[in-house]
């Protein structure tokens, strides 16, 4: 058996509670990283994308193209073309749903269509007869659109008798602009819109084919990113990691 001489024992054991405590910062800094991984795991991103789907009919053809109207005529080189955007993509494969006003849920934002002559936006135009029927769309399995009946009437309620009212109709069977419909019955109830229009002897109209293309674009502002506090969640995990490898360093 070796003697250890009593300074070379002390030595030791003062040496052994340095390596206790060196190696207690280190797990207490994982322990923290482990933490702040899983809290970031819980916390949510931002919302799902938004998303704007645009619009563009076939040109007109028929009806009062060239004739003079209030605001001014339509020809056979104008057609009808704009968006909307969604809070969120839509679901694929719906059946003809109601997105806008009145539906449950809205998944419509906003809109502007413009037919030419007059442009037609979420904030100066309201659902034709304010049904939500009117403002629908159809979508693949791709979620792309194949399907639309959007019906418009500028400006918005409320209406009174015999105003002259401007109207915009997209579905798969035709497109109608009318400029000088009259309305002819409006609603007993706010809001009072009109119900019923009159286009028959509309000097500043034109129509053309139904259907239309679509296509969709992503709202970059609207990205997909981590929360304030999952960034923060992160910050704490590296910083814990980045003090365990210092201390591993310095032991």
């Amino acid at each position: 058996m070796s003697f250890i001489p009593p300074r070379a024992a002390l030595a030791r054991s003062r040496t052994r509670p340095a390596v206790r405590r060196s190696r207690h910062p280190t797990r207490r800094a994982k322990h923290l990283g482990v933490v702040a991984a899983l809290a970031l795991l819980a916390l949510p991103a931002a919302p799902a994308l938004a998303e704007t789907y645009h619009f563009t009919s076939p040109n007109f053809t028929s009806a009062y193209i060239g004739a003079p109207g209030p605001t001014g005529a339509y020809t056979s080189s104008m057609r009808v073309t704009g968006s909307f955007t969604t809070a969120a993509p839509l679901p694929a494969n719906m059946p003809l749903t109601p997105i806008g006003p009145g539906a449950s849920p809205v998944r419509v934002t906003s809109w502007s269509f413009f037919d030419g002559v007059r442009t037609y936006t979420s904030a100066d135009s309201a659902l034709l007869y304010g049904l939500p029927a009117q403002f629908a769309v159809a979508t693949d399995a791709t979620g792309q659109i194949v399907g639309h009946e959007i019906d418009l009437i500028q400006p918005p309620p409320p209406h009174v008798l015999n105003q002259v009212v401007a109207s915009l109709a997209l579905n798969g069977t035709r497109t109608l602009v009318v400029g000088d419909s009259v309305c002819q019955a409006v609603s007993a109830t706010p809001p009072v819109i009109c119900t019923s229009v009159r286009q028959m002897g509309a000097l500043e109209s034109a129509q053309g084919p139904g259907g239309g293309t679509w296509s969709v674009t992503a709202d970059p502002a609207s990205v997909p990113t981590l929360s304030l506090a999952s960034l923060a969640a992160l910050g704490a995990a590296l910083a814990g990691v980045a003090a365990a490898s210092r201390r591993r360093r310095a032991g």
